[in-house]
């Protein structure tokens, strides 16, 4: 890594290391939950559809990673206890 690239990314500010967990913290639990599920089954479907003509193992090994990881997160999102 370059010196000026290094020295810029140890600069940046302290929330933006943070800013993936403000969306999950601000959504009721109804919306967070609907969110994860949706957005995750639409991800696996873009994954899944990118796969189509590839030849390289590596490209469906490394989808079918991706894919059983988000069908995790949309059943824990599922069967996560309402409250």
């Amino acid at each position: 890594m370059p010196v000026g690239v290094a020295l810029v990314w140890s600069r940046r500010p302290r929330w933006q290391s943070r800013r993936g967990y403000g969306l999950s913290l601000l959504l009721t639990p109804r919306v967070n939950r609907i969110t994860n599920i949706a957005v995750s089954l639409l991800y696996t479907a873009t994954i899944l559809g990118s796969c189509i003509g590839e030849t390289w193992a590596y490209y469906f090994i490394g989808s079918a990673v991706e894919t059983v990881l988000l069908l995790a997160i949309a059943r824990t999102a599922w069967k996560w206890p309402r409250r």
